[in-house]
């Protein structure tokens, strides 16, 4: 079965999605920043040449800013049009004109930005064969163990066991905020850490410094494994690096999408927590799911992005790539975090997603998602802390614990 893993691992695509909004406005030129609002939320901004600032999503939505956009480059109209699938709503922007016989076409813009090769968001990564297993736990099967009907980290007894929504900007490093959202998520509910005690782990340390620069990216001597904006592998390598290098705090090493920010990011220089173990779910095992959500926090997943993915504004979402071929070699494009479950009367099961493409794509940043939908069951993980008393925790954490 490994050898069938190995060649599976040869011809597809790593998980490197970009931010899509970031994407849009960077491909018509104007820039792109990310800002927070009063809890601290990240929202993608672009910058329009009027100096207008505008929620990335609502632009590339066709919300606003219509004549700054695509369809206006194209010379036509702007349309923002809401559509209603089977328990969840999509919102895409559509260019409009007027053909030869007076009859109105519509076309979805980014459909026609695609197809005119001015947008592309999929970046590509070459899978590496090396395999890091070294403290990877196989997870038992809990199929037969009952759960309750929810389950929310966002709001446990009153309580937040992880932080404000994140932006990876114009970068493929979503493997590194998801790999931080599981990190923060095991470290705070080891800990008993909510709200504004909630731990800040740096993803530009994982990225740049581990990746880019480290160990495990595609220098000299580098594993290859993951590699800065240019995505990661199916190994979940940047795991077995918390585990080992551990990973830094946020105030260390802030978050920024641009890789020259990090051209001689030394992994040796930081104060780092290290986790326990990180372990692997049973492909489509949703009651392992639930198992590890309820006794490690927050955890780290992949989804395999659609059209309707990225324009996904609420209610549950559901598509037909729900089957895990290849286990958790099953091909996806983006790694996400999920934060608790849910049920509903017509879809079931359903998992509380949180995304790294800030608080203005989805319910807030978030999605409800179905419970096979998107493949999001195919390769779960999770870490694990040390005990509070034998945690390998370095002085910055604990003066950060104690303020």
């Amino acid at each position: 079965m490994k050898a069938i893993f190995l060649f599976f691992c040869l011809v597809v695509l790593g998980v490197a999605y970009e931010n899509p909004a970031a994407a849009y406005c960077n491909a018509l030129g104007f820039d792109f920043e990310i800002s927070k609002d009063s809890v601290g939320n990240e929202i993608d901004e672009c910058i329009l040449p009027d100096a207008t600032r505008l929620d990335a999503w609502k632009f590339m939505r066709g919300e606003a800013g219509e004549e700054y956009s695509y369809c206006s480059k194209m010379n036509m109209q702007t349309k923002s049009i809401t559509r209603t699938h089977d328990g969840y709503k999509t919102q895409v922007a559509v260019c409009e004109s007027i053909n030869k016989k007076g009859v109105l076409e519509q076309t979805d813009m980014l459909e026609l930005m695609r197809n005119n090769g001015d947008l592309v968001i999929k970046s590509k990564k070459k899978l590496s064969t090396e395999y890091l297993p070294v403290t990877q736990k196989t997870l038992k099967n809990y199929s037969k163990k009952s759960y309750p009907a929810s389950l929310d980290w966002r709001n446990y007894n009153g309580k937040s066991y992880i932080g404000p929504v994140r932006s990876q900007g114009m970068c493929g490093s979503c493997y590194a905020f998801g790999a931080v959202a599981a990190a923060e998520g095991s470290y705070n509910l080891a800990y008993g850490l909510s709200d504004s005690k909630n731990i800040d782990f740096s993803e530009a340390y994982i990225a740049f410094c581990l990746g880019s620069n480290g160990p495990y990216g595609d220098g000299i001597g580098g594993s290859g494994n993951f590699d800065g904006c240019d995505g990661a592998d199916y190994d979940y390598a940047e795991l077995e690096a918390l585990t080992i290098e551990g990973v830094t705090l946020e105030e260390n090493l802030p978050y920024s999408d641009d890789p020259n920010d990090f051209l001689d990011c030394d992994y040796t220089a930081f104060e780092t927590t290290i986790f326990k173990q990180w372990g692997r779910v049973p492909s489509n095992d949703v009651n392992g799911i639930q198992h590890v959500l309820s006794t490690y926090g927050v955890i780290d997943a992949a989804v395999y992005v659609t059209d309707d993915f990225e324009a996904y504004t609420g209610g549950i979402f559901s598509d037909s790539a729900v089957s895990c071929d290849y286990g958790a070699y099953t091909t996806t494009n983006h790694a996400i975090a999920l934060v608790g479950w849910g049920t509903d009367e017509t879809h079931g099961l359903y998992w509380i997603l949180r995304n790294s493409w800030g608080s203005g794509w989805g319910e807030d940043g978030y999605m409800r998602i179905a419970a096979h939908a998107s493949r999001v069951s195919c390769a779960a993980t999770y870490l694990e802390s040390f005990p509070k008393a034998t945690s390998p925790v370095n002085p910055s954490v604990l003066t950060y614990l104690l303020n």
